[in-house]
């Protein structure tokens, strides 16, 4: 899939996973099975960590694919507790798995097209589909490096990181 991603993000995609499936085998090593490459596909084997890496950093790094993650995960955490899955909660479903099943790609598609009781939950995942949808994503305010320190409450976080930036303040909230 690194291909895949690497060609659709305008990469120069010199890995080739095919060529290196078909060189790769199994050998016994003082009896243990290991897998060897030949010495001749280390270029080959060097190009698919290098494009793992650099997709990491410009791809899967980026501002808007994080954006977008961090929204799809509160969308899945809103409908959690929803009736489209009645016979258990989103989060459950592994433990269901005629429920876990039929989980695809699709289900943002679902949730945006669900038309059973539509609770308040229902209805801020709907609107945060439709915000993916018209690119309205989440935006960066300000990072802080990690540090040891203990923050007594919420609020001391929030003037942490926002400063004097007094307006932002009611639009924000720290879980």
């Amino acid at each position: 899939s690194s291909g895949i991603n690497a060609e659709y993000g305008g990469l120069n995609c010199t890995f080739d996973w095919k060529r290196l499936i078909n060189r790769i085998k199994l050998v016994d090593c003082q009896g243990e099975q290991r897998i060897a490459i030949r010495d001749k596909e280390k270029d080959n084997l060097f190009n698919m960590f290098y494009l793992r890496m650099h997709l990491r950093r410009i791809a899967y790094q980026h501002p808007t694919t994080v954006a977008v993650a961090l929204m799809i995960a509160d969308v899945l955490r809103l409908v959690d507790k929803s009736d489209m899955y009645p016979e258990c909660s989103l989060s459950e479903s592994p433990n269901h798995m005629d429920v876990y099943l039929t989980l695809t790609d699709g289900i943002l598609e679902q949730i945006s097209n669900f038309r059973g009781s539509v609770t308040e939950e229902m209805r801020q995942a709907k609107a945060l589909l439709r915000r993916i949808h018209t690119r309205q994503l989440y935006t960066l305010i300000k990072e802080t490096p990690p540090s040891n320190r203990t923050f007594p409450d919420k609020e001391t976080l929030l003037n942490e990181v926002l400063g004097d930036e007094e307006d932002l303040k009611p639009h924000l909230t720290v879980e």
